[in-house]
């Protein structure tokens, strides 16, 4: 569920994407001049989007998490790697 202009915490204005409702789709794109890839996300139940979804417009995000480098994927997997951690930790 993508909440937009929510509050999170004691902050404000935030847009807060709430994965494991099964209400978002997302998808990867690569620039056409490769000057970045994306992670593009969108408000729809899971594997609703068409195969032959053919850009980024056609997916229509509402949320796009762009990754200039290697470098900005690598710190977002740490990032998941330390949930995944906290995750199996709290379900334990």
């Amino acid at each position: 569920m993508i909440h937009k202009a929510a509050t999170y915490g004691e902050i404000e204005d935030v847009t807060v994407v709430e994965f494991g409702n099964n209400t978002l789709s997302i998808a990867t794109a690569i620039q056409s001049d490769k000057s970045h890839a994306a992670i593009l996300i969108r408000e729809i139940p899971m594997n609703s989007v068409p195969k032959d979804c053919k850009d980024s417009n056609e997916f229509t995000p509402e949320v796009v998490l762009i990754l200039k480098n290697l470098a900005g994927l690598e710190s977002l997997q740490e990032c998941i790697n330390d949930l995944r951690l906290l995750l199996t930790e709290a379900t334990k």
